[in-house]
């Protein structure tokens, strides 16, 4: 008895020492990548930023991550994900929480909610009541994006997607009557049509299609204590209603 009453103490004494020494491991060197998505994260006057970029900028800072903003790399999408998947100590951002994903990454967030709409032109009065009446329309997508999946899942056929490497070049296809709409937030297409010269007075939101919660997403080999501590550091910002603020900073639209 005293033998297994020794042993217990030993190994929870191991147990603690070994906890202690994890939250003392320096930090490791992150692969910090994301892509082009307005208002959350894009490159402006030679300068990386956005509602993410800026979260993520303190997020380091608080978990004591020498590196910052100028560690961040832009790339499209679907190298993005793909990258974020195969290398070690990664993190990818802005990236939808889905089943589908829970065990490809760990995650730290929800930072933000999104809602994914098919966007038409006012003038073709598309009416959809449901996903059934999806089959005779072709829609602009960026290859791999949620909202891309959305669609597959409404059982939207692939042949149906004109798919791209990013948003603006499906607000182009719509514009030229190339699509007959696109997917994704009624804020990104404002956004991305205003700096491109398209009207989105001439366009409506027709049908949602989904609506998470966008996260940071860590390759799914990072250690516990990582995600663990930034977590703690994401849940104080969000306290002090830092994650408001940088919304309302970058807001240069409204929904209506």
């Amino acid at each position: 008895m005293k033998n297994i009453f020794r042993f217990s103490v030993t190994f929870l004494i191991v147990m603690a020492f070994s906890a202690k020494i994890a939250t003392c491991e320096p930090l490791p060197e992150f692969n910090i990548i994301t892509e082009r998505w307005l208002p959350y994260q894009f490159e402006e006057g030679g300068k990386v930023q956005g509602v993410s970029v800026d979260l993520l900028v303190l997020l380091l800072k608080h978990v004591g991550s020498s590196q910052g903003r100028e560690s961040i790399k832009i790339y499209p999408w679907a190298r993005a994900y793909r990258e974020a998947q195969n290398n070690r100590n990664t993190i990818l951002f802005l990236t939808t929480r889905t089943p589908e994903r829970e065990n490809l990454f760990k995650w730290v967030g929800p930072a933000i909610k999104n809602r994914w709409l098919l966007i038409a032109k006012k003038n073709r009065r598309l009416k959809i009541e449901s996903a059934t009446d999806l089959n005779d329309y072709t829609f602009g997508t960026v290859i791999d994006d949620v909202g891309e999946n959305h669609l597959l899942n409404l059982a939207v056929k692939r042949e149906q997607l004109e798919r791209n490497t990013a948003y603006i070049n499906c607000i182009k296809m719509i514009q030229a009557d190339r699509v007959d709409m696109v997917v994704m937030s009624w804020e990104t297409f404002s956004l991305y049509a205003m700096q491109g010269g398209i009207d989105r007075e001439n366009f409506e939101k027709v049908f949602t299609i989904g609506e998470r919660d966008l996260y940071y997403a860590f390759h799914k080999d990072t250690s516990d204590w990582i995600i663990d501590k930034f977590q703690k550091a994401f849940d104080g910002l969000n306290a002090e209603g830092k994650i408001d603020a940088l919304i309302w900073k970058y807001k240069t639209t409204k929904e209506n």
